[in-house]
């Protein structure tokens, strides 16, 4: 929930900085209509205010005063000046930071006919003020053979480049900081029970993953369908570690049961595993490692080892249990539609062991 308010305030923020772009625009359309009317009006304040120090000015490198002068000897020439501005108005944006309005106006002197010219007008922002940094007409450009060097123009993603900054940086902080939550969250402290040669241990206040005790629960699940008489619960291994330090015994099967017959007793592993769904009835049980680590350790103590897979439901009670000889799964992906008859249909009912067809039932 927490990060999807902080997209919504991202989201926000960034429309907030493109509106800065959009109110530019309208700023500088705004600034063009006063320029047009201030030729209409003959006001020469209007330029007075808003022409730069230094201006191209049709064609010429020449100073504010100049080009003022140049607009008073126009307006005393022609007593009847009018212009309008006949098309949309185009921006651009060079890095050197001028903005070019291209339009094009329509201009009637005194009786004459209109004439229409392909025109523009060049913007720098100066102590946070846009000022006219230049003013003239193509076909005036072109008669003074005069070329118009603005340099390159900024490339549109040039205009977000600190969005995209910003964005990584969003980003970078959300993952860290969900990163820290996430282990945050899902640390957990418990009282949990291991067994240690037949003896029982218990344990305060244990750090654990949420994985972790899902796991301890699914084993615990399992240890409870021991029939406490034939079946002794013999070894139930904690998967603790210090300072990153792993015991040995970690590689071994959850658990170690020991069965009394009249005669003998038979010693066997489970190792449990629950997953909350399958895909397509396939799960992958366990990592490759971790099954050769079981094979190796069925040989080296002569013991038989089954796997306790829970699947669905939770932990402490799984709509599916399957107690599978290590023998059949050598391999991490399985489809447990083909182990059916591995599969528990009461699965609360305690556990019984036969030796001879190596079964959980």
């Amino acid at each position: 929930m927490n990060k999807v308010k902080y997209l919504i305030f991202f989201i926000f923020f960034s429309l907030s900085l493109n509106d800065t772009k959009a109110n530019d625009e309208s700023l500088l359309n705004d600034l063009v209509t006063k320029w047009n009317k201030a030729n209409n009006d003959k006001s020469i304040k209007f330029f007075e205010n808003n022409y730069a120090d230094q201006i191209i000015y049709y064609g010429n490198h020449t100073l504010k005063k100049n080009a003022i002068n140049d607009k008073i000897v126009i307006f005393r020439k022609y007593k009847r000046f009018n212009q309008f501005i006949a098309t949309t108005i185009k921006f651009s944006k060079f890095k050197n930071g001028i903005i070019k309005a291209d339009f094009s106006k329509t201009v009637q002197v005194n009786n004459r006919k209109q004439r229409t010219y392909p025109s523009y007008l060049l913007f720098k922002k100066i102590h946070n003020k846009y000022y006219i940094v230049g003013e003239s007409d193509l076909l005036t450009d072109n008669k003074l053979n005069f070329v118009l060097d603005l340099g390159d123009e900024r490339p549109a993603i040039y205009e977000y480049w600190w969005l995209l900054i910003l964005l990584v940086v969003f980003l970078l902080i959300i993952f860290f900081y969900s990163k820290f939550k996430l282990n945050k969250e899902s640390s957990i402290k418990k009282n949990i029970t291991y067994y240690k040669e037949g003896e029982k241990i218990d344990f305060v206040n244990i750090q654990m993953t949420i994985n972790e005790y899902k796991g301890y629960t699914f084993e615990k699940f399992v240890v409870g369908l021991l029939n406490s008489v034939p079946l002794k619960l013999i070894e139930w291994r904690s998967d603790k570690k210090t300072n990153n330090i792993t015991p040995h015994s970690n590689t071994y099967p959850d658990l170690e049961v020991e069965l009394t017959l009249k005669n003998k007793k038979v010693r066997f592993a489970i190792e449990c595993k629950w997953r909350k769904n399958t895909d397509n009835g396939y799960i992958n049980w366990a990592e490759d490692y971790q099954i050769k680590n079981y094979i190796n350790y069925a040989k080296e103590k002569d013991i038989n080892v089954h796997v306790a897979i829970g699947i669905g439901g939770e932990p402490e009670s799984p709509e599916q249990l399957y107690f599978i000889p290590l023998e059949k799964i050598s391999y991490s992906k399985i489809n447990l539609s083909k182990f059916g008859k591995y599969k528990r249909y009461n699965n609360n009912d305690q556990i019984f062991y036969n030796v001879d067809l190596n079964l959980i039932k």
